[in-house]
C-alpha cells in the first residue's frame, strides 16, 4: 500500500490547520475542510496516515490526533513549535 493523493491531502490540511489555529480539527472540522459528505471518510484517511507513521491517534475519551513529528501536547492538541 502507498500514499495516495488524498493521503497527501489529508496530512496537509491537517498541518495546515494546526500550523494556523495552534490545535488539531475536529472529525467535522475536516469533513468541511476536505468537502467530504461522511465522516467515515475521514475516519478511513487518519487510518491510512496512522499506519504509515505520519499519524498518532489517542483514543482516551473524544478522540485525538497529532501528526509525526510536530511538537506538541497531544492531550489538548496545542501546537508548540519544534526546537
Amino acid at each position: 500500500m502507498t500514499l495516495t493523493d488524498k493521503d497527501i491531502e489529508t496530512y496537509n490540511v491537517i498541518k495546515d490547520y494546526m500550523l494556523e489555529s495552534g490545535f488539531c480539527p475536529s472529525i467535522r472540522e475536516l469533513k468541511t475542510l476536505l468537502h467530504k459528505g461522511s465522516t467515515q471518510t475521514i475516519h478511513s484517511r487518519l487510518k491510512h496516515l496512522e499506519e504509515y507513521g505520519l499519524l498518532i491517534r489517542k483514543y482516551e475519551g473524544s478522540p485525538v490526533f497529532r501528526l509525526a513529528g510536530m511538537k506538541y501536547e497531544i492531550e489538548d492538541c496545542n501546537y508548540a513549535d519544534k526546537q
